[in-house]
């Protein structure tokens, strides 16, 4: 008996079968690699494996006609079932398997379902309801914790059923274990191809370099970026955790494969924080390096592609500086908009900028934001509105009709500090961390250029320059600004903290908000973008 779909042919429509696949499984819109059921193969082995006593040939026999009839069928399509039985034999029996399998992996009979449906509390008939129920209850605070939630439910999900071949809710303890196996080595049983793009690894090292930029939607895209460090992972399975909590006690299910599950990962220390963070010889190194980006434009550069390289340049050293002087999260820095900007006059007579920036559980402070980060907005806008990108339709509509951008902060201004290289869109905090990562990257290709050479730059940490990520610049700004006498209290407000205790890790005194704006501006002043060579700090 052949279970078998498709022998060596191959469909006239597989597009329209993956997509097909796509709509009964529900997992996610779009045509990707990581869509459950987007293989044939993948499919044949589904439905072995869950309906091993189907005869598909004698439910399915190949019609005389070449069309299949509904004489012909011993067992009608259900009305759900896919393809219209004018479709061609092969893609009627797809359609037939999909709706079986899509049943058993959808968690609609999953394993430790409540035997008494009528006593969950929240409407959710299978895993991808009950899903969207836990992040809109966990992320009903914050669009960044619904975000980063969503992220790791659905990549859990994909490995269950392509993986595992369990609907979320069938799995055992054994299972979650292998899965955060999976996470430090996210690599398919099935093919043994990577779940992230392996081509990007050094071939030298074999150490990663990073992925490439691709929406969700795209063949090239991949469910990681690599594999995931402890602390990654152990932040994975307490999100997933708490996944199941809540699917208890609305009474989803009656069983938690992670009910018992420790964190594998103790509290970071104190000093772990501090050591993610770049060196004052190294975040010179960097702020350097961006700085001089229009200068490395080669001169026989087209005009267009000049233009392209400048707004590039201009959006980095935007975005590095603002992670720098205001210390915010990367999450953070994509919502800053320009009518978040106000200005307040201070007791001297002066008048300051204050940004208002909306944190983690929807908390907004507000913290002085300094003339030099002001000065670069303006220097940025400048260049974008070089050129202009014409906006038309939505994008018209949300960041106005002319072509041209305001230079300063307004309270008529809805577009975000950090835009996209036209200038005509947000930039998402996924993909703001990405151009964080490719910089520091280049970075140190650069650094490593200069130590082949035989003239390595003198207080330069390597290791932390391949190490870093966005969040690294939060904990930069922090010590650095702790480092030049920031008090404690002050230090607490710009980083949004909401214990005094974590803010300890940077430690420093004084009170009001007229000493909170002359701390700031004097700690730009005497920073690394004004002093002079000599006058830099020597970097152990």
């Amino acid at each position: 008996m052949s279970r078998k779909i498709i022998a060596n042919s191959k469909l006239d429509n597989d597009i329209l079968v993956d997509r097909r696949l796509v709509q009964l499984t529900g997992v996610v819109d779009g045509v990707n690699q990581y869509n459950i059921l987007s293989s044939l193969e993948m499919l044949n082995e589904y439905f072995a494996l869950w309906y091993p006593d189907v005869d598909l040939d004698k439910m399915f026999p190949l019609p005389k006609s070449g069309i299949p009839t509904d004489a012909e069928f011993e067992t009608p399509l259900p009305s759900d079932g896919g393809m219209s039985l004018s479709a061609n034999w092969e893609q009627a029996k797809i359609a037939y398997m999909v709706s079986q399998v899509a049943v058993a992996l959808n968690g609609s009979q999953g394993r430790f379902r409540t035997k008494s449906p009528d006593l969950c509390t929240i409407e959710a008939n299978d895993d991808k309801c009950a899903m969207e129920a836990w992040i809109k209850s966990a992320g009903a605070r914050s669009i960044h914790t619904a975000r980063a939630y969503r992220k790791e439910a659905e990549r859990f999900q994909w490995w269950a059923q392509i993986e595992a071949v369990k609907p979320l809710s069938g799995l055992t303890v054994e299972d979650v274990g292998i899965y955060e196996n999976f996470l430090a080595d996210p690599v398919s049983r099935h093919t043994g191809k990577a779940w992230y793009d392996d081509s990007m690894n050094d071939s030298n090292t074999g150490k990663r370099l990073g992925g490439k930029y691709a929406t969700r939607t795209s063949q090239d895209w991949y469910p990681f970026d690599g594999p995931l460090k402890p602390e990654a992972a152990n932040f994975t399975m307490t999100v997933l955790k708490s996944m199941y909590r809540f699917w208890v006690d609305v009474g989803y299910i009656e069983r938690s494969p992670l009910a018992l599950r420790k964190s594998s990962a103790s509290k970071q220390s104190d000093e772990h924080q501090t050591d993610r963070a770049l060196s004052q010889g190294t975040w010179q190194f960097v702020h350097h390096y961006i700085e001089s980006l229009d200068d490395r434009i080669p001169l026989n550069t087209t005009p267009r592609k000049r233009l392209e390289l400048l707004r590039s340049a201009n959006q980095r050293l935007m975005i590095f500086r603002a992670l720098y002087l205001l210390g915010v999260r990367i999450s953070e820095l994509a919502t800053i908009k320009m009518s978040d900007f106000v200005i307040r006059p201070i007791s001297d007579g002066t008048d300051a900028y204050w940004v208002s920036i909306q944190g983690r559980g929807n908390r907004t402070r507000t913290i002085p934001a300094t003339r030099e980060l002001i000065e670069v907005s303006t220097a940025y806008r400048h260049t974008l509105n070089t050129f202009p990108v014409v906006r038309r339709g939505a994008r018209r509509d949300k960041y106005g009709e002319t072509n041209l951008l305001p230079l300063r902060p307004s309270k008529d201004d809805n577009s975000t500090l950090i835009l996209s290289s036209s200038g005509t869109a947000a930039v998402s905090s996924s993909r703001l961390a990405g151009i964080v990562k490719e910089t520091l990257a280049e970075v140190l290709d650069l650094y490593r250029r200069m130590e082949k050479e035989g003239n390595p730059p003198v207080g330069v940490n390597p290791d932390q320059l391949e190490k870093a990520s966005a969040h690294w610049m939060r904990h930069t700004s922090a010590i650095h600004q702790s480092l030049d006498g920031m008090s404690l209290q002050h230090l607490k407000k710009i980083l949004g903290h909401v214990k005094l205790e974590s803010t300890l890790i940077y430690s420093n005194n004084n009170d009001s908000d007229d000493a909170l704006v002359k701390k700031r501006e004097d700690w730009i002043s005497e920073s690394l973008f004004f002093r002079t060579d000599d006058e830099q700090p020597n970097d152990d």
